[in-house]
């Protein structure tokens, strides 16, 4: 559950900074701050959603199974 939270926090992050780039000309020296920021705020939540994946595996498989 907690990471579900911790997934959307970061999609709406993603979406904000997605949508600052788009507003962001691209003469202003800035631009490629909000670029980085972007790359790794979709690194974060890409990993979250690893994450999530994985913790509903594990569930299913019962708790303290590794499954193959």
């Amino acid at each position: 559950m907690h990471e579900e939270i911790v997934e959307r926090a970061l999609y709406r992050i993603v979406e904000d900074l997605a949508e600052a780039l788009d507003r962001t000309p691209p003469t202003v020296s800035s631009r490629a701050l909000v670029e980085g920021a972007l790359k790794l705020a979709l690194g974060a939540y890409n990993s979250a959603r690893a994450l999530r994946e994985e913790c509903r595996r594990g569930r299913r498989g019962g708790y303290g199974r590794v499954e193959a």
